[in-house]
């Protein structure tokens, strides 16, 4: 069986669509997609994504790392876990890659978005007030496959992506790169999110995770 693990956070104009590629893509594959629900969630995000077919579950904690550990509590069981951001357009192609089995010396498999422009950049930038790294883009996907063993206990908010690559360098696996330039990840920073970066941020910096 694969688990597809979407966490949520008030993304009701693109859960639906992301659901149904999964389940379109990946007719005659023993899947199912979770929609893990962030607390604070205000939205229809629920009710678009159950009328597209995904089971829901419902964290109690808000953070996106914090969503993603009640998930992986319930499905502890799997061998590897297929994880998509709930905010992203994505490409057959790149639910193809997901759906393929990981090497025997693979830890994961990332599927890298279209980079955004230089225009998109910088206006991300002066909206979100912060400064961004372009070569950070591939390696905090959010859209990736999984080894089990490789996705820590306490994964903490936007800081995940960063935890589970230490794990699977930790643990002496490969990282394999697919790039899908017709999925697209947006740049988009409400005020919350702001604030959630930079106070995740400031707790990897003070626990040895960034």
């Amino acid at each position: 069986m694969i688990a597809v693990v979407i966490p949520a956070f008030d993304e009701q104009d693109t859960i639906g669509p992301i659901v149904s590629e999964f389940y379109k893509y990946g007719e005659g594959v023993d899947m199912t997609v979770y929609v893990d629900i962030d607390p604070e969630t205000t939205d229809h995000t629920v009710k678009r994504a159950i009328r597209a077919g995904a089971a829901i579950l419902r964290s109690q904690e808000h953070g996106k790392g914090q969503v993603v550990n009640h998930a992986m509590r319930i499905l502890h069981y799997l061998p590897e876990i297929v994880f998509c951001d709930a905010d992203v357009s994505i490409s057959s192609g790149a639910v193809a890659e997901l759906l393929l089995p990981l090497g025997r010396h693979t830890g994961q498999r990332i599927v890298i978005p279209r980079y955004p422009t230089a225009t998109e950049w910088d206006e991300a930038t002066t909206t979100a007030g912060l400064q961004f790294n372009p070569d950070a883009w591939g390696i905090v996907s959010g859209i990736r496959r999984v080894r089990r063993e490789c996705i820590p206990d306490g994964l903490y908010g936007y800081l995940m992506e960063t935890q589970i690559n230490k794990a699977v360098a930790e643990a002496g696996y490969t990282t394999e790169r697919a790039y899908s330039h017709d999925t697209i990840s947006p740049l988009r920073f409400t005020p919350r999110r702001v604030a959630d970066l930079l106070a995740h941020g400031k707790y990897g910096k003070e626990n040895g995770i960034l």
